[in-house]
């Protein structure tokens, strides 16, 4: 990769960053085989994964067991919570997941039936066309 020596560190991260592959997964190709598509979360976005809820359960029903414990009972408490967690906790968070996922989707909708709502014009204000001679128009439309 070129790359001048006076760039600073932010520069050469930007550069790594456009040069690297994405990465290829053992596990993406298996389920490839089987017929199926891995899709993934966007990170840093925990309230589009499930198993974040999973975890809030699991760690109330610890605490709520954790109480003059000692440390060493972390465990067993950890594993006992994990075991109580059944099928309708998991399609409790996943549904939760999924009206999270909608409200996101009506939003974008709704941003992008505002920004339909706009024309932007220009157009001269005088017979003469110069730089100075221009302005923008902006007019609403009706909501349909």
């Amino acid at each position: 990769m070129p790359y001048d020596d006076n760039w600073r560190k932010c520069k050469l991260l930007e550069v790594v960053k456009n040069h690297k592959s994405e990465p290829k997964y053992q596990i993406d190709e298996i389920l490839k085989s089987h017929g199926h598509e891995v899709l993934r979360l966007p990170p840093y976005h925990s309230t589009l994964n499930p198993i974040e809820l999973i975890w809030g359960i699991m760690k109330q029903k610890v605490a709520g067991k954790n109480v003059n414990r000692p440390a060493s009972d972390i465990k067993s408490l950890t594993e006992e919570a994990f075991s109580q967690i059944g099928i309708d906790e998991w399609r409790k968070s996943c549904e939760h997941v999924i009206k999270i996922e909608n409200q996101f989707i009506e939003q974008d909708r709704s941003i992008e039936m505002q920004e339909e709502r706009f024309i932007i014009n220009t157009e001269s204000s005088s017979s003469s066309s110069s730089d100075e001679d221009f302005f923008m128009d902006v007019q609403y439309l009706e909501t349909f």
